[in-house]
Order: C-alpha cells, then sequence, then structure tokens
C-alpha cells in the first residue's frame, strides 16, 4: 500500500514536470520579450482557452488578435474609430484615447490599456504623413484649398490630415527630394 502512494506521487510529479517543460519549449523564448514574464506566463493558457483576451496587469492585455481586442475594449464602452501602424485608436465620452500593441510570439499580441492620446488624431495622422514623406515612402500628395492633404503611400495606403499651414506639407516634399527623388504633388 505504501510502494502504491510513493508511484503515485512519482507519477504526478513526472506528469507535472513534463507539463512545465512542454510549456517552457512552447512558449520560454516568447516570455524573454516582455517585462512582466509571470503575468503572461499565467495570462498564456487563459488566452488560449478563452475569449481571447487576458489582462496581463493594470496596463497590459494579451490577446489571440486585434479582433478580440478590440472587442473587449467596446465591451469596456470605447468605440474603436482608427488604426495607424501599431497603434489603435478609441473615443470614450468625447475624448480619444490610444492602445499601441506589440507582436508576442507569433501567435499572440500584447496591447497596452487605451489612455487618452493628448495628440489630436489629426496631428498624428499629419506627423505620419511627414514621417512617411522623409522615410521615402510617399508616392503623390494631394491638397485642396481648405488645407486637408491626402498622402499616398508606396504600399497605396492613403493617409489624410489637415495641415496647419498652406502648402507646409509641399514645402517638406520638396525637401526631401535630394534623398527620395520627387513626389507627385496635385494640388486644387
Amino acid at each position: 500500500m505504501k510502494l502504491s502512494k510513493i508511484f503515485l506521487i512519482a507519477i504526478i510529479f513526472v506528469v507535472i514536470t513534463m507539463g512545465v517543460v512542454g510549456y517552457l519549449a512552447v512558449f520560454g523564448r516568447a516570455l524573454k520579450q516582455q517585462e512582466n514574464h509571470l503575468g503572461i506566463f499565467f495570462a498564456l493558457p487563459k488566452v488560449i482557452f478563452s475569449s481571447g483576451v487576458v489582462k496581463i496587469d493594470d496596463e497590459k492585455y494579451l490577446a489571440k488578435d486585434v479582433a478580440s481586442f478590440i472587442k473587449e475594449m467596446e465591451r469596456r464602452g470605447f468605440v474603436y474609430t482608427d488604426q495607424m501602424g501599431s497603434g489603435y485608436f478609441f473615443q470614450k465620452k468625447g475624448d480619444t484615447y490610444i492602445s499601441t500593441s506589440q507582436m508576442y510570439s507569433s501567435h499572440f499580441m500584447v496591447f497596452t490599456y487605451p489612455t487618452v492620446n493628448n495628440q489630436s488624431e489629426n496631428d498624428y495622422k499629419l506627423d505620419r504623413i511627414y514621417k512617411e514623406i522623409f522615410d521615402c515612402e510617399v508616392k503623390s500628395i494631394m491638397q485642396v484649398h481648405n488645407k486637408t492633404v491626402t498622402a499616398i503611400l508606396k504600399n497605396s495606403e492613403k493617409i489624410e490630415a489637415i495641415e496647419n499651414g498652406i502648402d507646409d506639407v509641399f514645402d517638406m516634399a520638396i525637401k526631401s527630394e535630394e534623398k527620395c527623388g520627387r513626389i507627385e504633388m496635385i494640388t486644387e
């Protein structure tokens, strides 16, 4: 009787050890990507076997994909409005919020809890247009009299914003000509 108890404990120990080793073999490298290793360690199984979004700590969430994160934030009263790069914009009670994302292994994403965006969505888009101009990623720029600027990127993405001063974006495009070549500029 005593021998069978020891044998049962040994089997349980081996099974648990194999489970931990298997878990670390699958997710070990990914655990090193974030600071809160322990939070992610416990969040991974919940994400795999649940709705797809789990809170890691007060500021971060682990999600299977973007759609499940947006759905969770909408459940919390946010309204999804736009995505720019790794930034996801939401509205809530008249304020604009931004959440940033980062890939976590090839199967999961880590998102920050949406925080009030002190920069307006337009300013963010305008800054992005300037960045894309200087990174030589803009194919063409169109400007209309109300200072609305539309940039078409080389990957066919379209970014629209209202510039602060008339022709500011055109001036930026001209300054980048030596580095990037001529950008098609269209005006109304």
